[in-house]
């Protein structure tokens, strides 16, 4: 079942939740929204939040190739997958 705009727009506010939970409600969203957040700052894990239009826009610049992706910190990576390649220099 295709999304409804305002559903893509409310859930690309609760990313986070979303991939942890993709099945629950807006509301849910909405309320596990703070827990995550307080769960996150309690294990010193960064809890990223743009907004859409920021994310659309960064969407563009990646794909017309005017800027790359974020790397993600070596630091909050599972040490045995850590390969000399992935390390940034």
């Amino acid at each position: 079942m295709p999304l409804s705009p305002i559903r893509w727009l409310f859930i690309s506010q609760s990313q986070v939740e979303h991939h942890m939970w993709p099945q629950l409600s807006m509301l849910s969203y909405q309320r596990a929204q703070p827990l995550v957040q307080e769960i996150c700052a309690k294990h010193g894990v960064p809890y990223i939040k743009h907004n859409v239009f920021w994310r659309l826009h960064k969407l563009a610049e990646i794909m017309v190739g005017s800027k790359d992706m974020r790397k993600f910190p070596v630091a909050f990576e599972y040490k045995p997958d850590i390969s000399a390649d992935s390390v940034e220099k």
